[in-house]
């Protein structure tokens, strides 16, 4: 389980953020911590509330591979 951190409120969110690899959802964060860490790029983290449509989200965390092809997962 991944958390992120509220940073205007300097408080930690108690439900789960939205996980993006590639700008896929993933919703199986044992899968993506198994996944191996030299195939990731880079790691954007939004560390406060996120408002998509009417959908509030407890912060995001994005993974991005090298080639942006999901790299196997």
């Amino acid at each position: 389980m991944l958390r992120v951190c509220n940073v205007p409120y300097k408080e930690i969110f108690t439900d789960n953020p939205l996980i993006l690899l590639d700008g896929v959802p993933v919703y199986n964060t044992d899968r993506l911590m198994a996944f191996r860490p030299l195939k990731i790029k880079a790691l954007d983290v939004v560390a406060r509330r996120y408002f998509l449509g009417y959908s509030l989200l407890p912060g995001i965390i994005s993974f991005k591979t090298y080639k942006g092809d999901l790299a196997g997962f």
